[in-house]
């Protein structure tokens, strides 16, 4: 594999239904270093954001974990917490894109 990947664990919904947390990892699979690595991560439909971990912050409607280096095989991990409505009808997806720089 020759590129930064990501991958979102199944998400966990709290037991009362009011929240849930997707845990993520990103990892450097071209076999050198990367710098600027910005993964922004969406949901759909947008809901409240509670809480982030790792290097993110809640931009608007988008969550961006930012790194100024991955250095190859290097692995980074976080989470995100979002409420969810009492009034949700339908299902809630998350969707990412990484982009980053070759040095």
């Amino acid at each position: 594999m020759t590129d930064v990947e990501f991958v979102y664990e199944a998400p966990d919904i709290s037991e009362d239904g009011g929240a849930v947390t997707w845990r993520w990892s990103v990892v450097n699979n071209t076999g050198s270093p990367v710098t600027q690595v910005v993964l922004t991560h969406r949901m759909s439909p947008p809901l409240p954001i509670t809480r982030v971990s790792g290097p993110s912050e809640v931009l608007g409607e988008a969550v961006k974990s930012r790194w100024e280096t991955l250095a190859a095989d290097e692995q980074a991990e976080g989470e995100i917490v979002a409420t969810m409505p009492d009034d949700l009808d339908g299902t809630v997806q998350i969707s990412g894109r990484v982009t980053w720089q070759r040095t």
